[in-house]
């Protein structure tokens, strides 16, 4: 029997690397408020769920995405050329990382703190050192400000509106990063709950900035993994020539599709969430121990000012009511709770008000 060692084939970077972690929650749902996820609490379009219900071609390899590329691109008013689809905007930031220049070329890649997760993982497994700049996590009217002296020019990647924080990046600010010639990649994926503009009209006119969009939140798609990038056409033109093939589903296609063509029904729910957000916010002001951080997302960081997040968690589990918390320090006094129903939030708040006077 041969003596194989794993670890002789294995680049030396991923062997300790911690994977993702993943939502975990019970196998039974149904008694659940389920706010830990970000998710869509409307779900997708109903031509979506009947449309999908009729197809029968699980036997078949997914279908071109030329047609998904251009309901994309007459809805975003750019064109095909400059899309590239994959499955979920974690592919296509993942497919972007893979493309760039590693450690051994001397590559640098920058981000703020907190954000989301992924793209701190994205860069140890395509071997490629991040820097993140923490960022205080107390709203600012005017978003983060963020500036680089480098030469030379660095790849950065932020998500405005920030996950957690639910706070956007100033938009003076990535002028600057843009206009050194630096890379800039904008994770969107919440920019439909934001007052902000995208940045996607901005493409045209600079060939360095990528922005990535999502149909998971707005959409309601989460479950269909569909993201895509908006960039330059040459560009676009190398990271399409070296995607896997048949990454995106013929479901998930005909439901990006269905959901670019029913943006009125779609876009009354965003109303919906956006409004259930707000109206949480004014509530807690009023709740002496949590404080809530004001959000441009689906979701409100809160501030814990009493207890571990850890208690909190299981208070709020107990009470069937799932939300996220995180182990590191920078947000160990912190829990972020997706906007849900307008139902779901009340029987929140009343969970909250009930360990606020524990």
């Amino acid at each position: 029997m041969s003596n194989f060692n794993y670890k002789d084939y294995i680049q030396d970077h991923l062997l300790n690397i911690n994977g993702y972690k993943s939502l975990t929650y019970p196998k039974e749902l149904s008694d659940f408020i389920k706010l830990d996820g970000n998710e869509n609490p409307y779900g997708p379009s109903n031509k979506v769920t009947d449309a999908l219900s009729n197809r029968n071609d699980y036997q078949l390899y997914p279908n071109s995405i030329d047609e998904l590329k251009q309901t994309i691109a007459d809805y975003l008013n750019v064109q095909p050329s400059n899309i590239v689809c994959g499955a979920g905007a974690d592919a296509v930031i993942n497919l972007i990382f893979s493309s760039l220049k590693n450690n051994y070329d001397d590559m640098q890649l920058a981000t703020i703190t907190p954000t989301f997760g992924m793209y701190k993982h994205d860069a140890m497994i395509n071997n490629i050192d991040i820097d993140e700049l923490e960022q205080e996590i107390n709203y600012r009217p005017n978003g983060y400000y963020f500036d680089v002296d480098a030469e030379p020019q660095i790849a950065l990647i932020f998500a405005s509106p920030n996950n957690p924080t639910g706070q956007i990046m100033e938009k003076d600010s990535m002028l600057k990063l843009l206009d050194k010639g630096h890379m800039v990649i904008i994770d969107e994926a919440y920019i439909k709950f934001s007052q902000y503009q995208s940045y996607v009209e901005l493409t045209k006119e600079y060939s360095n900035l990528i922005v990535i969009q999502t149909f998971s939140k707005w959409a309601g798609l989460a479950g269909l993994r569909i993201g895509y990038g908006i960039m330059n056409e040459e560009l676009a033109s190398t990271l399409n020539a070296i995607q896997q093939p048949y990454t995106i589903t013929n479901y998930a296609m005909e439901a990006a599709i269905i959901s670019l063509n029913d943006t009125e029904y779609l876009n009354d729910n965003v109303k919906k969430i956006i409004e259930t957000r707000n109206n949480f916010i004014n509530q807690l002001v009023d709740i002496t121990n949590i404080t809530p951080i004001p959000s441009e997302g689906n979701f409100v960081l809160c501030h814990l000012n009493k207890g571990a997040n850890t208690d909190f968690h299981k208070f709020m589990y107990d009470k069937k009511i799932l939300i996220r918390i995180y182990s590191d320090a920078i947000l160990a006094k912190y829990a972020r709770i997706s906007i849900g129903t307008t139902d779901n939030m009340q029987k929140v708040l009343n969970a909250i008000e009930e360990w606020d006077k524990k």
